[in-house]
């Protein structure tokens, strides 16, 4: 996890997701298991799990139960 600039990067396995504050809202951004880059806002009142389960799914990192 690193700071850079105003923008949160966290990385796991070569994979990053970077959160970016916009004028409408936090942005987060990653790079899926097929090459595609993934942008979505962030509910920040919401639950971070669906957005930390799909970036982690792209890394191949299992979720423990």
């Amino acid at each position: 996890m690193a700071w850079v600039d105003t923008t949160l990067r966290l990385e796991a396995k070569g994979r990053a997701l970077e959160l970016r504050p916009t004028p409408e809202g936090i942005v987060a951004e990653f790079v899926d298991s097929t090459g595609q880059t993934v942008m979505e806002a962030v509910d920040l009142a919401g639950n971070p799990e669906a957005l930390l389960e799909k970036w982690l799914a792209s890394t191949g990192i299992q979720r423990e139960e």
